[in-house]
């Protein structure tokens, strides 16, 4: 049986690991996430949204640690879908964001195939190494511009 140190990635990049399991991650939760009709980075915007509302878009795209413009790129999709609405907020350059009520009941069915990509990650990896992984995720997150 191998054990975790037997489990080499392929590549001597840091960076081309990272981004091949984050390649391999984001895959699984679009499978677990289909069936709502959204991807995992559209999930994660309408979170945001949701928990953030109303939210002009510069503030958002700091919460998510996107940059504007991705936010935008984003974001037109799912209002033409409907899910969130843009408004002028206090002056006529800034837009906010809200989920509209078809975008809480999509958010709201999206979560519970998201608990499931969740657990099923969880079962992967099992909790300690999980929670080992969550920890160096968050070291990674500070790293010292």
């Amino acid at each position: 049986m191998k054990t975790l140190q037997d489990i080499k990635p392929d590549s001597p990049c840091h960076c081309a690991n990272l981004r091949h399991a984050t390649r391999m991650v984001t895959q699984l939760y679009d499978r677990m996430l289909a069936p709502s009709g959204l991807k995992g980075t559209q999930y994660s915007l309408l979170r945001h949204v949701k928990h953030l509302e109303p939210v002009n878009m510069t503030e958002l795209a700091k919460h998510m640690g996107l940059d504007r413009t991705t936010l935008v790129r984003n974001a037109k999709p799912l209002e033409a879908q409907g899910l969130i609405a843009s408004a002028t907020g206090c002056d006529l350059r800034t837009h906010e964001l809200r989920l509209t009520e078809r975008g809480r009941e999509v958010l709201e069915e999206a979560t519970v195939k998201w608990h499931e990509a969740q657990e099923n990650l969880e079962a992967y990896l099992g909790r300690s190494q999980l929670e080992a992984f969550l920890g160096l995720l968050g070291k990674l997150q500070r790293i010292p511009e």
